[in-house]
């Protein structure tokens, strides 16, 4: 189901745009013709998106769209309206709007076009949420892991790091991953042998077992083996993954 907000000054075009677009399966539309009463129904619905005309009275159409883009960040949001001006189109899609639909033609390609894009909005903004759950429940399933973990960047700086990481190389939770790099982890002597071990991820191979001597903040050492591996996306090789093991009770 996709739950839609239509908002226009005109209570024609809300009926006319009701009718068309609840032939669409899924489609569960809400209307309003003032601003006032639309920026409630925000706060009280769970609307999936909203679609709304700039000629409202109440407040000007890029006001608006500023208004909700501010309050609700991950609402995807159409402009459609009878408004021909390629400006005005630009500067709403540079403030926040997702799509900017022109009100002129046939009722049937206009909806068609409206309906289309609602659909694409929604899908995208709905995987992007997918997204953020799914990153959020790796950070919380990381931390909770015995084992050091992080991520780098091509350059080696990290992006992610672990409790455990932070832990073991004695570093607050907030400071490991602030324009750290991976070389530094190591003792100066061993970066040499680190950086030809990093391009080698970058080149696609997974290192199972690579034994290094790590240090510390303070400048303490101690043995660590690593397991990584690079990360891609679309065949594009973006930094690597890898999992830290102390061993130094293996060597005493």
């Amino acid at each position: 189901m996709i739950r839609i907000l239509m908002v226009d000054s005109v209570p024609s075009l809300l009926e006319v745009g009701k009718i068309f677009l609840e032939r669409e399966e899924g489609f569960v539309i809400d209307t309003s013709s003032s601003v006032i009463d639309a920026l409630k129904s925000l706060e009280k619905g769970n609307y999936d998106i909203i679609v709304f005309d700039f000629y409202m009275p109440e407040m000007s159409g890029m006001d608006l769209l500023v208004k909700i883009r501010t309050t609700y960040q991950n609402l995807p949001i159409i402009i459609c309206t009878g408004m021909d001006r390629e400006e005005t189109a630009h500067e709403a899609l540079n403030r926040g709007a997702d799509f900017y639909v022109e009100r002129y033609g046939s009722p049937r390609y206009i909806y068609a076009d409206l309906s289309h894009k609602i659909k694409r909005a929604v899908r995208v903004c709905r995987a992007e949420n997918a997204l953020v759950k799914s990153e959020k429940r790796f950070l919380e399933l990381a931390d909770l892991l015995p084992l050091p973990v992080f991520e780098t960047d091509r350059n080696g700086e990290f992006t992610f790091a672990n409790k455990s990481a932070h832990k073991i190389f004695g570093y607050p939770e907030s400071d490991l991953i602030t324009g750290k790099n991976i070389m530094e982890m190591v003792i100066p002597e061993e970066r040499g042998i680190v950086a030809t071990h990093f391009d080698m991820c970058l080149n696609g191979k997974a290192l199972n077992i690579s034994e290094y001597t790590a240090q510390r903040e303070n400048g303490s050492t101690f043995p660590i083996i690593i397991h990584s591996g690079p990360m891609s996306e679309n065949d594009y090789i973006y930094g690597i993954r890898g999992a830290v093991v102390d061993i130094t009770k293996s060597k005493e």
